[in-house]
């Protein structure tokens, strides 16, 4: 138990911040619906850590999301009435929500939309950058 313990608790160190730069993922929702949207950021550890924050958007709003020193990783939405695909601050898409809890970091700050999936797509819409 004690290297296990002690392994986790190098690795989080490695993770602790080397700046002091305050993030920002800048969301708008496009659509004429209510959205939960999610934003990743951060180190994610199987199911230990999954650090994000969520909040409940009014249609055609914008909101910041602060992560502060901590890198995105990608926005989601876990809504079931309408379908978003996850989808890292490269643009890579990923399947169900928690998908983007696996995306590689992107250390900077990022305006993101929700737009349309190309025809044939299984989800209607994704996030891309604006």
């Amino acid at each position: 138990m004690k290297p296990l313990l002690t392994t986790v608790l190098f690795t989080l160190l490695l993770h602790a911040p080397l700046n002091a730069n305050a993030w920002q993922v800048t969301v708008t929702n496009t659509l004429g619906v209510r959205l939960n949207v999610q934003v990743y950021y951060g180190l994610c550890i199987l199911a230990v850590t999954n650090p994000n924050i969520k909040v409940s958007m009014e249609p055609y709003t914008t909101h910041t999301f602060d992560t502060g020193a901590d890198c995105p990783r990608g926005v989601a939405s876990p809504d079931v009435h309408v379908n978003v695909m996850g989808t890292d601050m490269y643009g890579t898409w990923y399947g169900p929500e928690w998908g983007v809890c696996w995306a590689a970091v992107a250390c900077g700050n990022f305006n993101m939309k929700i737009c349309d999936m190309p025809k044939g797509s299984t989800e209607q819409y994704s996030f891309c950058r604006e």
